[in-house]
């Protein structure tokens, strides 16, 4: 079974570019200096529409995830 591939928008461009090339990449906003995710065109903490791609450290802690399942195709 296939599974559909993201169609990147020039918001998450940077982000799929990365994880293509094995790295976590997220967006800080250049006017608080704060990290989000998922991708946008402005930051949710301060509304500043500056933002810079750096690759995450590594160091972060994973507190909860989802695993999506699909319907097999009849």
């Amino acid at each position: 079974m296939s599974r559909p591939l993201p169609s990147p928008t020039p918001e998450t461009r940077p982000f799929w570019d990365a994880a293509r090339a094995g790295r976590l990449a997220l967006p800080w906003c250049a006017a608080c200096g704060r990290a989000h995710f998922y991708p946008r065109s402005f930051c949710p903490h301060c509304g500043g529409r500056v933002l810079r791609w750096h690759d995450a450290s590594g160091r972060g802690t994973v507190y909860t995830f989802t695993v999506n399942h699909r319907a097999p195709h009849q």
